[in-house]
């Protein structure tokens, strides 16, 4: 008989798929009105190259990235951050 989308697990209704956009789509739309368009398309851009083949940095620039303390966060990211945890929790 024919297949059901069961027996073909890498088989996503089109149904489904539609409504998977839509919500990216939606949660793009809140990344960007929060500010976040650049960090937005700055991921979009690492998800495009991480299908690619990866370089592995020279081994004196992972040296440098161990030494180089982290930037601090702006108070406004900080403040931002906690929003977003007071949401989820």
């Amino acid at each position: 008989g024919a297949l059901t989308p069961m027996a073909r697990p890498n088989v996503v209704r089109e149904e489904t798929f539609e409504a998977l956009q839509e919500r990216v789509a939606a949660l793009e739309a809140i990344v960007i009105e929060m500010g976040h368009g650049q960090a937005l398309r700055d991921a979009r851009s690492d998800a495009s190259a991480s299908t690619r083949r990866s370089r592995v940095a020279p081994l004196t620039e992972m040296l440098n990235d161990l030494h180089d303390s982290p930037p601090e966060e702006p108070m406004s990211v900080k403040k931002e951050k906690a929003a977003i945890d007071q949401v989820i929790e």
